[in-house]
């Protein structure tokens, strides 16, 4: 197998503290963008980028790669392997995308989401949790010595896309600077991403957005109705519905061309029964929206191994699985990922103990939990402790 790797050929990130790496999932990123003179130099020159390079180039299994061997070993999602595409072999250094975690400020506490990502998870002080207590409510973007950086990035002539991530983009002040700097000219000739969790509609944040050539809209949403209250806590399902459907509204009015929607859904316990409500309402949206066109990604929960498709009972994969309908195709692939849970099942005794306690937490915080909805999930997870 090809350990070849598109995004560290041509990707460039900086994490919510403000790390530069090349990917949003290596492990020992050491160098902030406030330290460097000149990000563009990092990129081509920095001699961790180089070795990578050279190891992934090479077939050699880099260490720092490690989230994408273990999940491509399991059959599940990896960037690199969504990134690649045809273009397998022979690809040289060349920034194309620059991926911006602006910070975590977020209105959100999202019950799979990192203190590193939300300044509402990192209020919590989850006891699971790595704390932060010297960055809490660190939004490096906001510097304006960052922004210079980040407008010059921007207008590099490689430069092909713009990710812009949080916390919460519409909410993060420092990502309205930069987007204020960009010439139109510029923009015209690149693609950009929003990764939004449709909690808001700043209007003034879409204004720049909108004048991208080409516009992904990155909906982070994981249920519906009451279950996306019990996941997304301090969320309101109605609200959020609403302010989606006036961000579509407002690009479906200011913009020339069309634009895609790409519902970024984290697949984990508290959603394995949902795949149908959003399937429905991802449809919905394509419907309603004419110059819109709508795709899905399933991403795993990550490190919270507890909530894991492949660390859920099989009891529950299977009932689940069972009342699926399949008629849409982010519905199909659901059902591919359970099927593939169910036969690699790792479920323990320590997953259930695991379960209980966060749930039992989330319950003491919130005044709600996963077993509002799925009380006989309670049971079976009761019995394994």
């Amino acid at each position: 197998m090809s350990t070849y790797c598109k995004p560290a050929q041509e990707h460039l990130f900086i994490s919510s503290q403000g790390y530069l790496a090349p990917c949003c999932f290596i492990t020992d990123a050491s160098t902030r963008l406030q330290d460097v003179q000149d990000p563009l130099t990092w990129f081509y020159q920095n001699d961790s980028q180089y070795h990578l390079r050279q190891n992934l180039n090479n077939n050699v299994k880099d260490a720092r790669c490690g989230v994408c061997w273990k999940n491509e070993a399991q059959g599940k999602w990896s960037l690199r392997t969504n990134e690649n595409g045809d273009n397998y072999q022979g690809s040289q250094p060349s920034l194309r995308l620059l991926h911006i975690v602006g910070g975590r400020l977020c209105n959100l506490a999202c019950k799979m989401c990192y203190a590193d990502l939300s300044s509402m998870v990192q209020k919590e002080q989850r006891p699971w949790e790595r704390s932060y207590p010297n960055e809490k409510d660190y939004n490096w973007i906001d510097q304006q010595e960052n922004i210079n950086k980040l407008i010059a990035l921007a207008n590099t002539d490689t430069l092909e896309e713009l990710q812009l991530q949080g916390g919460e983009p519409q909410l993060i002040k420092g990502f309205l600077d930069v987007l204020e700097s960009i010439p139109y000219e510029r923009k015209q000739q690149m693609q950009i991403q929003v990764t939004t969790n449709g909690t808001v509609f700043n209007e003034r944040f879409w204004q720049q957005v909108k004048d991208f050539r080409y516009l992904i809209v990155g909906l982070s949403i994981d249920a519906t109705a009451e279950r996306y209250n019990l996941i997304r806590y301090h969320g309101d399902w109605t609200v959020t519905k609403n302010n989606t459907h006036k961000i579509f509204e407002y690009l479906s009015i200011q913009r020339e061309f069309g634009f895609s929607l790409n519902m970024n859904i984290v697949q984990q316990l508290s959603n394995i029964d949902q795949s149908t409500p959003l399937a429905t309402f991802l449809e919905s949206l394509n419907r309603n929206y004419s110059k819109l066109s709508t795709y899905h990604t399933l991403m795993p929960v990550g490190d919270n191994a507890c909530w894991d498709l492949h660390n859920v009972p099989r009891e529950i994969l299977v009932a689940c699985r069972n009342h699926m309908q399949g008629k849409y195709a982010l519905e199909r692939e659901w059902q591919k990922n359970i099927d593939q849970a169910i036969q690699q099942n790792y479920f323990t005794s320590q997953h259930a103990k695991e379960v209980m306690q966060r749930e039992e937490w989330f319950y003491a915080k919130h005044g709600k939990s996963l077993w509002n909805e799925k009380p006989e999930w309670k049971q079976i997870y009761e019995k394994n402790c």
